[in-house]
């Protein structure tokens, strides 16, 4: 705890001290609480943090809720000082971006260094206040010594420096903050108080979608700014069919864009039935304004399926699983209760196994049948997977009769047949 104290008015005292001095070695080597890095529950995210007036590119690690240097460097941004508005203006814009490719030199003109990391600007935000532009990267350059503002937009860094600095991202998933000056929260308990206000939000909406109304949800945006709802009907309907489902958070990010604007990036998993879907991303672009959060920007990433879709898409599976059940059920029923009749239906014209064909198969299990006075099958933990146009069914199995008993894994491949799952070949493996 005292040395807890110690490094808060430590803290404190360093916003008091020159940007040479904010910078130094040493304070870098403490824990940072960047303010424009507001949560992030990913331990090990790495964010890269531009700073255009110091011209200083950061690598900052998340070490559960606090961020720690990992390096930095000299960089060189655009010529002219300002946020970037217009395609020419030699401006490096300024919010929060993803890495959305890597390219090395031999796909690159000589002026981009050895590699390049692009950027998705103009971002959502960028397009709604009217900026364009294109090709904002980090790329490398051969021109040394670095001098600082050289580029029409970009962000360079020497060859060997982003050389390095390529090991550390991942296309896709690592965010690109680029401020005029990164600044740090005067205490943890500040940096605190905004996490847990974001992350309420992000719980609640959420569970507007979960068991909210339309207008639960749309509370949570601003009168400016209406979302797409077409879809709305549609999942509350489905919502009513399903015995059991929920929303729940698979990770969340949230940054600073300006002084007013945040941006979610947020993962989160339905589960309908105790069926997962793939995660599900989002990010959504939060003003506050008075203290109060209106969302005024709603998108889905890159490679995210909606809502709607992962919801039907769960809704088939667990259809298609139970179908598939209800074969296997209804099969040893009536190899039980030795209704050979019942029992072949649940077999494909095309079945072959053990060298025999359906015909010969069914002749052969007819004759166990008269053979034993009573058959009881017993069926645990299917496992079922769907292969191109076959399901596979694995699950163990209990047999028992009036003279003989045995137990094992039980293997059948399924094929539609008539619009009806049926057994297209069987295996069994024996475990004693």
């Amino acid at each position: 705890m005292v040395l807890a104290k110690k490094f808060f008015l430590f803290l404190v005292a360093l916003f008091f001290l020159t940007a040479s001095d904010l910078y130094s070695e040493t304070f870098l080597k403490d824990k940072l609480f960047p303010l424009d890095i507001i949560y992030s529950d990913v331990k090990g995210l790495r964010v890269i943090l531009v700073d255009k007036e110091s011209q200083k590119l950061y690598l900052l690690e998340n070490k559960d809720d606090f961020f720690e240097l990992i390096m930095e460097f000299k960089c060189s941004t655009g010529k002219n000082k300002g946020d970037k508005i217009v395609e020419g203006d030699s401006k490096t814009p300024e919010g929060v971006y993803l890495i959305t490719g890597h390219y090395t030199k031999q796909y690159l003109s000589p002026v981009y260094g050895t590699r390049a990391l692009t950027l998705d600007y103009p971002n959502y935000l960028d397009k709604a206040e009217g900026k364009n532009g294109y090709n904002i990267w980090i790329h490398g350059t051969d021109k040394e010594p670095l001098e600082e503002r050289t580029t029409n937009g970009c962000v360079a860094l020497l060859n060997k420096d982003i050389d390095v600095l390529s090991d550390y991202i991942k296309v896709g998933l690592t965010p690109v903050i680029i401020t005029q000056k990164a600044e740090f929260y005067n205490s943890e308990a500040e940096y605190e108080n905004r996490k847990e206000k974001f992350s309420k939000l992000f719980t609640l909406w959420l569970k507007s979608i979960e068991a909210g109304t339309y207008h639960d949800y749309l509370n949570f945006y601003s009168s400016d700014y209406l979302p797409d709802i077409a879809w709305w009907a549609e999942w509350e309907n489905l919502r009513k069919n399903f015995n059991s489902f929920s929303l729940s958070k698979s990770s969340l990010n949230v940054f600073r864009e300006s002084n007013k604007v945040y941006t979610l990036w947020l993962n989160f998993f339905l589960d309908v039935d105790q069926v997962k879907s793939r995660v599900l991303k989002r990010k959504l672009f939060i003003k506050y304004e008075n203290d109060t959060p209106e969302i005024i920007g709603d998108i889905y990433l890159d490679g995210s399926e909606d809502l709607l879709s992962a919801a039907m898409g769960i809704k088939n599976k667990v259809m298609f699983s139970q179908d598939v059940k209800d074969l296997i059920h209804t099969w040893a029923k009536a190899w039980s209760s030795k209704n050979i009749e019942l029992y072949g239906e649940c077999y494909s014209s095309e079945f072959f196994s053990e060298g025999m064909n359906k015909r010969n198969w069914l002749m052969y299990k007819d004759k166990l049948n008269k053979k034993y006075d009573y058959i009881k099958i017993d069926i645990k933990s299917p496992r079922i997977e769907k292969k191109g146009r076959h399901v596979k069914a694995v699950f163990f199995q209990n047999y028992e009769s009036s003279g003989f008993s045995t137990k094992g894994i039980k293997t059948l491949v399924l094929k539609k047949e008539e619009g009806r799952w049926r057994i297209l070949k069987e295996s069994w493996k024996e475990t004693g």
